[in-house]
């Protein structure tokens, strides 16, 4: 009787550890498909301009997510993307510049943000413009990309007038430098001394 009993038992835990092993099998596996789920993302893009100068802009985001970027010089342009869900600040800077507005608060609610855009000019004391125009063979050239170094370093471009501004800069002496790899101009670069007005006419040929 007792080797009877003994055996009944013996059989009855086996069934019960069988048991138990796919119940915790089976809870594993209901984990791990929720823990591989993924969670959409999208972007935030917008621009930072100044009429139709571009330059390169620190563009701050803050929130979920904390990263920083810069424009773009052909478009003024940046993008942030791989957020999730939430809300942002988006705050562009740049030493001797003020933004209109000074910063954006953006929601993310299952959709890309565009059109997150600022405009920028010089701060107090930081008031004067450098311009120019620029020629090849005698004919405007647009899309010639100017250097600007000095107190404020930045770049631009012609417009299809062949016309360039630098707006928004201090007083100070800067050098400016045009560049395309297919044209050697003259002068090859200019050194212009701003002191409390804007300097006007800083020309530029290529034959």
């Amino acid at each position: 009787m007792l080797t009877i009993r003994f055996m009944v038992i013996f059989r009855i835990i086996i069934i019960l550890t069988i048991v138990a092993l796919f119940a915790g099998c089976g809870g594993g596996g209901g984990g791990s498909n929720v823990s591989g789920e993924s969670v959409p993302t999208f972007n935030i893009t917008g621009t930072v301009v100044s009429d139709d100068v571009k330059q390169r802009i620190t563009v701050t985001l803050s929130g979920l997510n904390s990263e920083t970027t810069t424009t773009d010089t052909a478009r003024g342009t940046y993008s942030f993307s791989g957020l999730v869900r939430g809300t942002y600040t988006i705050t562009p800077s740049m030493v001797w510049y003020r933004f209109t507005p000074p910063c954006q608060a953006v929601t993310i609610n299952g959709s890309d943000v565009s059109k997150i855009n600022f405009t920028f000019t010089g701060a107090n004391g930081a008031e004067h413009n450098i311009s120019g125009f620029i020629s090849v063979g005698g004919v405007a050239k647009q899309g010639i990309i100017l250097t600007l170094s000095g107190p404020n370093s930045a770049t631009a471009a012609t417009d299809g007038s062949g016309y360039y501004s630098f707006p928004g800069l201090m007083t100070g002496r800067y050098t400016l430098t045009p560049s395309i790899t297919e044209y050697t101009f003259t002068p090859t670069s200019q050194t212009v001394t701003i002191n409390g007005g804007d300097a006007s006419e800083i020309n530029f040929t290529a034959p």
